[in-house]
């Protein structure tokens, strides 16, 4: 295994509390609920679709990154 040797910080992105704004539909985000996260789906205005979350009452939200490139 390779260890990183970067002393770079990590900066992810802002956590958003879905009083404040929810994501488009359709699309798949990192959740919150208070107690773990959990990669969901948001497929209307109401509801978040499980993908893995143990409890599934969402308080925040936060997307995903783009995926890496991959060398041809």
């Amino acid at each position: 295994m390779r260890k990183s040797t970067s002393k770079k910080k990590i900066v992810a992105s802002k956590w958003t509390k879905i009083t404040q704004e929810l994501p488009p539909e359709g699309t798949i985000v990192l959740t919150y609920n208070g107690l773990s996260y959990g990669l969901q789906c948001f497929e209307n205005q109401e509801d978040f679709r499980q993908t893995y979350n143990e409890n599934p009452t969402v308080t925040h939200w936060m997307s995903l990154p783009s995926p890496p490139e991959l060398d041809k």
